[in-house]
Protein backbone atom coordinates (compact mmCIF):
# COMPACT_ATOMS: atom_id res chain seq x y z
CA UNK A 1 0.00 0.00 0.00
CA UNK A 2 1.29 3.44 -0.87
CA UNK A 3 2.21 5.60 2.12
CA UNK A 4 4.65 8.50 2.68
CA UNK A 5 7.08 5.98 4.17
CA UNK A 6 7.31 4.29 0.77
CA UNK A 7 8.96 7.31 -0.84
CA UNK A 8 11.84 6.05 -3.03
CA UNK A 9 15.14 6.23 -1.14
CA UNK A 10 17.45 3.20 -0.99
CA UNK A 11 15.79 0.17 -2.61
CA UNK A 12 12.94 1.17 -4.87
CA UNK A 13 11.27 -0.48 -7.82
CA UNK A 14 8.93 0.59 -10.59
CA UNK A 15 5.39 0.18 -9.33
CA UNK A 16 2.40 -0.63 -11.57
CA UNK A 17 -0.91 0.87 -10.48
CA UNK A 18 -4.51 0.60 -11.64
CA UNK A 19 -3.79 3.50 -14.02
CA UNK A 20 -1.07 1.44 -15.74
CA UNK A 21 -3.26 -1.63 -16.34
CA UNK A 22 -5.46 -1.02 -19.36
CA UNK A 23 -7.56 -3.57 -21.22
CA UNK A 24 -4.94 -5.66 -23.02
CA UNK A 25 -1.98 -3.30 -22.59
CA UNK A 26 0.24 -1.72 -19.99
CA UNK A 27 0.34 2.08 -20.12
CA UNK A 28 3.85 3.02 -19.04
CA UNK A 29 3.53 6.75 -19.71
CA UNK A 30 3.56 7.43 -15.95
CA UNK A 31 5.29 4.90 -13.69
CA UNK A 32 5.93 5.59 -10.03
CA UNK A 33 8.67 4.07 -7.89
CA UNK A 34 8.07 2.48 -4.53
CA UNK A 35 10.38 1.64 -1.64
CA UNK A 36 10.35 -2.08 -0.76
CA UNK A 37 12.24 -4.43 1.50
CA UNK A 38 13.96 -7.49 0.04
CA UNK A 39 11.30 -9.80 1.49
CA UNK A 40 8.52 -7.67 -0.03
CA UNK A 41 10.28 -7.72 -3.38
CA UNK A 42 10.46 -11.51 -3.30
CA UNK A 43 6.70 -11.67 -2.64
CA UNK A 44 5.59 -8.89 -5.02
CA UNK A 45 8.05 -9.22 -7.91
CA UNK A 46 6.36 -9.52 -11.27
CA UNK A 47 7.53 -12.04 -13.84
CA UNK A 48 6.90 -12.21 -17.57
CA UNK A 49 3.49 -13.77 -18.15
CA UNK A 50 1.81 -12.56 -14.96
CA UNK A 51 -1.72 -11.34 -15.68
CA UNK A 52 -2.54 -8.11 -13.86
CA UNK A 53 -6.24 -7.58 -13.09
CA UNK A 54 -7.81 -4.35 -11.82
CA UNK A 55 -9.51 -5.20 -8.52
CA UNK A 56 -12.09 -2.44 -8.35
CA UNK A 57 -13.59 0.39 -10.30
CA UNK A 58 -16.67 2.57 -10.11
CA UNK A 59 -17.44 1.82 -13.75
CA UNK A 60 -18.92 -1.59 -14.53
CA UNK A 61 -17.21 -1.51 -17.93
CA UNK A 62 -13.74 -1.17 -16.36
CA UNK A 63 -13.94 -3.79 -13.60
CA UNK A 64 -11.52 -6.65 -14.14
CA UNK A 65 -9.67 -5.14 -17.07
CA UNK A 66 -6.34 -6.87 -17.42
CA UNK A 67 -3.02 -6.86 -19.18
CA UNK A 68 -0.11 -9.26 -19.37
CA UNK A 69 3.15 -8.24 -17.72
CA UNK A 70 5.74 -8.71 -20.47
CA UNK A 71 8.65 -6.52 -19.40
CA UNK A 72 12.22 -7.60 -18.77
CA UNK A 73 15.12 -6.03 -16.97
CA UNK A 74 13.98 -4.31 -13.80
CA UNK A 75 12.37 -5.65 -10.65
CA UNK A 76 8.76 -4.51 -11.08
CA UNK A 77 6.08 -4.69 -8.40
CA UNK A 78 2.35 -3.95 -8.34
CA UNK A 79 -0.16 -1.94 -6.34
CA UNK A 80 -2.37 -3.71 -3.83
CA UNK A 81 -5.41 -2.82 -5.99
CA UNK A 82 -4.02 -4.93 -8.83
CA UNK A 83 -4.45 -8.70 -8.59
CA UNK A 84 -1.56 -10.74 -9.98
CA UNK A 85 -2.41 -14.08 -11.59
CA UNK A 86 0.37 -16.56 -12.31
CA UNK A 87 -0.76 -19.56 -14.35
CA UNK A 88 0.22 -23.20 -14.39
CA UNK A 89 1.34 -25.18 -17.40
CA UNK A 90 -2.01 -26.01 -19.01
CA UNK A 91 -2.87 -22.43 -19.94
CA UNK A 92 -1.19 -19.76 -22.05
CA UNK A 93 -1.22 -16.39 -20.31
CA UNK A 94 -1.98 -14.62 -23.60
CA UNK A 95 -5.04 -16.84 -24.14
CA UNK A 96 -6.37 -16.36 -20.60
CA UNK A 97 -5.86 -12.58 -20.79
CA UNK A 98 -7.68 -12.39 -24.13
CA UNK A 99 -10.55 -14.47 -22.72
CA UNK A 100 -10.83 -12.33 -19.57
CA UNK A 101 -10.97 -9.19 -21.73
CA UNK A 102 -13.63 -10.76 -23.98
CA UNK A 103 -17.36 -10.11 -23.53
CA UNK A 104 -17.79 -13.49 -21.77
CA UNK A 105 -14.84 -12.87 -19.44
CA UNK A 106 -16.04 -9.34 -18.66
CA UNK A 107 -19.55 -10.67 -17.92
CA UNK A 108 -18.18 -13.26 -15.49
CA UNK A 109 -16.07 -10.67 -13.69
CA UNK A 110 -18.89 -8.15 -13.48
CA UNK A 111 -21.22 -10.81 -12.07
CA UNK A 112 -18.68 -11.72 -9.37
CA UNK A 113 -17.78 -8.08 -8.65
CA UNK A 114 -21.29 -6.79 -7.93
CA UNK A 115 -22.01 -5.67 -4.41
CA UNK A 116 -25.07 -4.46 -2.54
CA UNK A 117 -23.51 -1.00 -2.10
CA UNK A 118 -23.19 -0.43 -5.85
CA UNK A 119 -19.40 -0.69 -5.82
CA UNK A 120 -17.62 -3.22 -7.98
CA UNK A 121 -14.69 -5.09 -6.47
CA UNK A 122 -12.92 -8.34 -7.18
CA UNK A 123 -10.92 -10.46 -4.79
CA UNK A 124 -8.35 -13.16 -5.35
CA UNK A 125 -11.02 -15.75 -4.52
CA UNK A 126 -13.50 -14.23 -6.99
CA UNK A 127 -10.86 -14.19 -9.73
CA UNK A 128 -9.97 -17.79 -8.86
CA UNK A 129 -13.60 -18.82 -9.39
CA UNK A 130 -13.71 -17.60 -13.02
CA UNK A 131 -14.50 -20.31 -15.55
CA UNK A 132 -11.96 -20.09 -18.37
CA UNK A 133 -12.39 -22.56 -21.24
CA UNK A 134 -9.03 -24.17 -21.95
CA UNK A 135 -8.66 -25.96 -25.27
CA UNK A 136 -5.40 -27.84 -25.89
CA UNK A 137 -2.25 -25.68 -25.89
CA UNK A 138 -1.93 -25.93 -29.68
CA UNK A 139 -5.44 -24.53 -30.12
CA UNK A 140 -4.78 -21.77 -27.55
CA UNK A 141 -1.65 -20.82 -29.50
CA UNK A 142 -3.56 -20.73 -32.81
CA UNK A 143 -6.33 -18.59 -31.30
CA UNK A 144 -3.85 -16.16 -29.71
CA UNK A 145 -2.04 -15.71 -33.03
CA UNK A 146 -5.30 -15.18 -34.93
CA UNK A 147 -6.76 -12.75 -32.38
CA UNK A 148 -3.49 -10.84 -32.03
CA UNK A 149 -3.42 -10.23 -35.79
CA UNK A 150 -7.03 -9.06 -35.74
CA UNK A 151 -6.44 -6.77 -32.76
CA UNK A 152 -3.39 -5.21 -34.45
CA UNK A 153 -5.39 -4.66 -37.64
CA UNK A 154 -8.22 -3.05 -35.66
CA UNK A 155 -5.77 -0.82 -33.77
CA UNK A 156 -4.17 0.22 -37.07
CA UNK A 157 -7.59 1.05 -38.51
CA UNK A 158 -8.56 2.98 -35.37
CA UNK A 159 -5.33 5.00 -35.62
CA UNK A 160 -6.03 5.77 -39.25
CA UNK A 161 -9.57 6.88 -38.33
CA UNK A 162 -8.20 9.17 -35.60
CA UNK A 163 -5.73 10.69 -38.07
CA UNK A 164 -8.49 11.26 -40.62
CA UNK A 165 -10.76 12.82 -37.98
CA UNK A 166 -7.92 15.15 -36.92
CA UNK A 167 -7.37 16.11 -40.56
CA UNK A 168 -11.06 16.87 -40.96
CA UNK A 169 -11.12 18.86 -37.71
CA UNK A 170 -8.25 20.99 -39.01
CA UNK A 171 -10.18 22.04 -42.11
CA UNK A 172 -11.58 25.60 -42.10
Amino acid sequence: QKTPGRKPTAHHCPYLTVRNVQRGTLDLSHVERFEVSQSELERLRLVRGDILIVEGNGSPDQIGRNAVFDLDGLDWIHQNHVIRVRLGGDALYEFVSLFLNSPEGKTQMLHRARSTSGLYTLSVDKVGSLQVPLPPIAEQTRLVECLTLRIRAAEHLAGWCRDEANTLDALP
